[in-house]
């Protein structure tokens, strides 16, 4: 892979090159995951559950929770138009 491709590369991960190799550029790496909503969307199902399940102990009602999320969460995706692949990595994570 020639040097122009592995910079483009690296900066679509969030990665800066420098004189002494790569630089993580926080603008770039939260852009790399969908911004703000994709931190929401990725990490909301987990807390749902966790919270809920820690407070009523019902496995069941957890779930429950996690799945409207999950679907609320889907709906309000397509509904701003944005990427499939950021909606199946959040997926992927619940």
């Amino acid at each position: 892979m020639s040097d122009k491709k592995q910079q483009v590369s690296a900066e679509k991960f969030g990665l800066t090159k420098t004189s002494d190799g790569y630089k993580v550029d926080t603008k770039s790496l939260l852009a790399s995951v969908g911004g703000v909503q994709g931190l929401i969307e990725t990490s909301l199902p987990g807390f749902l559950y966790v919270l809920t399940f820690a407070i009523t102990r019902n496995i069941q009602i957890s779930i429950a929770l996690v799945v409207v999320a999950v679907i609320a969460l889907s709906i309000r995706h397509f509904v701003m138009k944005r990427p499939l692949t950021a909606l199946l990595g959040s997926l992927f994570s619940v």
